[in-house]
């Protein structure tokens, strides 16, 4: 696991509620992204982790009719006065360790942030630890943002038809949904696999059990791996959850199934190949 250092604080992929309670008000940019997509903010007026702010990852796309990025300078205009900057360091949670963080993580990552980490059990992880709460919103500085893309996090449908017989492709979605269409050649990596639950809150599965569905897949450091769901959203949590185990050629396909399918595009139909046994 790759570990970041500034100011003597190192900052991981994945951190804990101990952890992050050790280094409140040590330069982090804390982003409550709790909000469902489409709506205002949920349950931040009434209480969230000291410091941070709240953010919707909708701000990073366009909507409708399907989900993609918006351009870089409407991107900066949004970001910059939220006190996003170049050398800024973020934490992310939502409420358990689902996929508004993991997708908030990924896009903050193909902007040219590097140092960005997931709360391991989101808010409902940091209630149950007893960590303090807050009902206000901080004050931040505004460093100028200039983004500097990672294309090579972002997969299109068309490097996809381009790299067919090249690329892994993991459909993130239920069996279900991948039996009734899935793109030619894809195996299927149900994302609710990789989180495990307790009465405390929804916590990332330990790292071998992660391995060890990954490698059930046949996938290999070397492969250039795309993940898909329905509209790029349950697939940056397979993202993650390969990139937190130090596989580097990973793409995120944000169109995924609803632009496939929208363009008649070929499929295949059942044959569930899954890593749940």
């Amino acid at each position: 696991m790759s570990i970041f250092t500034r100011k003597g604080v190192p900052l991981r992929k994945l951190v804990d509620s101990a952890w992050l309670r050790n280094n409140l008000g040590k330069g982090l940019r804390i982003l409550d992204v709790r909000v469902p997509f489409g709506q205002t903010t949920a349950g931040y007026p009434w209480g969230h982790i000291p410091g941070a702010i709240p953010f919707n990852p909708d701000a990073f796309f366009t909507l409708p009719p399907r989900r993609s990025v918006r351009p870089l300078k409407d991107l900066r205009r949004e970001l910059e006065p939220l006190g996003f900057g170049n050398d800024t360091r973020f934490v992310i949670y939502d409420e358990s360790t689902r996929t508004s963080s993991t997708l908030t993580y990924w896009m903050l990552k193909t902007l040219g942030f590097r140092e960005v980490a997931v709360l391991n059990g989101g808010w409902q992880g940091w209630l149950s630890s007893g960590a303090p709460i807050e009902d206000t919103l901080p004050a931040f500085p505004t460093p100028a943002f200039e983004p500097s893309p990672v294309e090579s996090l972002i997969a299109t449908t068309e490097f996809i038809l381009q790299n067919m017989e090249l690329i892994k492709l993991i459909d993130t979605r239920t069996e279900r949904e991948f039996a009734g269409g899935h793109i030619p050649g894809a195996v299927h990596w149900d994302w609710t696999k990789d989180i495990e639950r307790d009465s405390g809150s929804e916590w990332l599965r330990p790292e071998e059990e992660l391995l060890s569905l990954a490698e059930s897949l046949g996938i290999d450091e070397a492969d250039e791996i795309v993940c898909y769901c329905n509209s790029g959203i349950q697939a940056s949590h397979v993202c993650f959850v390969l990139d937190l185990l130090g596989f580097r050629n990973l793409r995120l396909y944000i169109g995924s199934w609803d632009e496939w399918r929208s363009r008649n595009l070929p499929l295949e139909s059942g044959g569930v190949e899954s890593v749940h046994r």
